[in-house]
């Protein structure tokens, strides 16, 4: 959604650092007859206002409010932005751990910029977005290593059990949508209009391992776009390897694309003319789902995100998608131990 009157919220000072921590209030002495004695009364009474840090105090409280899984994880990506950037981290009123909380609030629960300003009232609206531009293009430049294309070798050595009739499976691709502000250009709201969620959304293909791992991400296009050229269009097409085999959903034409390329394309069956699959199909189709339910999990994790932005946001979408990622990928693993092959 985008901020109105984001200009005039410069100038407001919310909470400039002044310590409002305590506020004593001294009363001073009452005197009051009591059964024919003098009864002296002083009260000292203190006020605490709690920030928006004292309410995380739980790892369930945090994850829900930024969407990092635990405070470990948090410590480690402070501290590789620290090792990364070192000396060249601007000074702030906020610390580097609150400047990257408050970049994940931002990305988890998208409120406003001003709404941000309120709750960790150290900076101004204005402020906020600065530092949510700055901070979020260093968690780019330090996370986007924990993306990464594995080997087969590295995949076969961590296949799920449900993946055991297709050990060949290299990727699992979907596309999820992300819904946007209506650009004001026509020839934009028409690039960017998906007829799937009646909406202007940005469409990005994804790329998750057998194992769960996100490995691979397109750049961000129009919602108008179709899966199958978001798939043509890829790194993909030099990625896989003959004799790979892609999982995909019935969104995904590209037989054609596939045989060309000697890759092997797993997709549940389509009906066509037929008034049910037969068995061997039917039998396809569950065995298919039952694996890609599992990877779906991660996409869910990546959904989990509060994505609606607005226009002004859009060229930092390759940047947040990337941040995002690779926090899911920091997080725990979708399959516990037990649930994958024996080698």
């Amino acid at each position: 959604m985008e901020i109105a009157d984001e200009k005039n919220q410069e100038d407001d000072n919310i909470n400039n650092g002044d310590d409002t921590s305590a506020m004593h209030c001294d009363v001073q002495p009452v005197t009051s007859s009591f059964g024919g004695k003098e009864i002296g009364i002083q009260v000292e009474t203190a006020f605490y206002t709690t920030t928006f840090m004292d309410l995380l105090s739980t790892e369930n409280d945090f994850s829900t409010a930024t969407g990092i899984q635990s405070y470990k994880i948090l410590d480690k990506i402070v501290e590789l932005v620290e090792v990364v950037y070192g000396h060249n981290i601007l000074n702030s009123k906020m610390t580097l751990r609150e400047r990257i909380i408050m970049t994940y609030v931002k990305l988890k629960q998208n409120l406003s910029w001003v709404f941000l300003a309120l709750i960790f009232k150290k900076c101004s609206a204005v402020q906020c977005r600065r530092i949510f531009e700055t901070t979020l293009t260093m968690l780019f430049k330090c996370l986007q290593v924990a993306i990464r294309w594995p080997s087969r070798e590295e995949i076969s050595r961590n296949l799920p059990e449900c993946f055991k009739d297709f050990e060949d499976v290299r990727v699992v691709i979907d596309c999820t949508e992300i819904f946007i502000q209506a650009p004001s250009k026509l020839c934009c709201q028409e690039l960017t209009y998906s007829n799937y969620k009646s909406s202007t959304t940005c469409k990005i293909l994804t790329g998750v391992t057998p194992g769960g791992i996100i490995s691979y991400f397109t750049k961000p296009y129009g919602g108008r776009h179709l899966d199958t050229a978001l798939f043509e269009q890829s790194d993909l097409m030099t990625l896989l390897e003959p004799g790979d085999a892609v999982m995909t959903d019935r969104g995904f034409l590209i037989e054609e694309i596939c045989a060309r390329n000697k890759w092997k394309l797993i997709r549940p069956p389509f009906m066509k003319d037929k008034k049910q699959l037969s068995k061997d199909e039917a039998i396809l189709t569950s065995k298919i789902a039952k694996a890609r339910v599992h990877v779906e999990r991660s996409n869910q994790r990546i959904k989990a995100f509060a994505f609606a932005m607005s226009v002004k946001l859009v060229p930092e979408l390759h940047k947040i998608f990337t941040v995002i990622c690779a926090t899911v990928n920091l997080s725990s693993p979708i399959f516990k131990d037990d649930k994958f092959m024996k080698n």
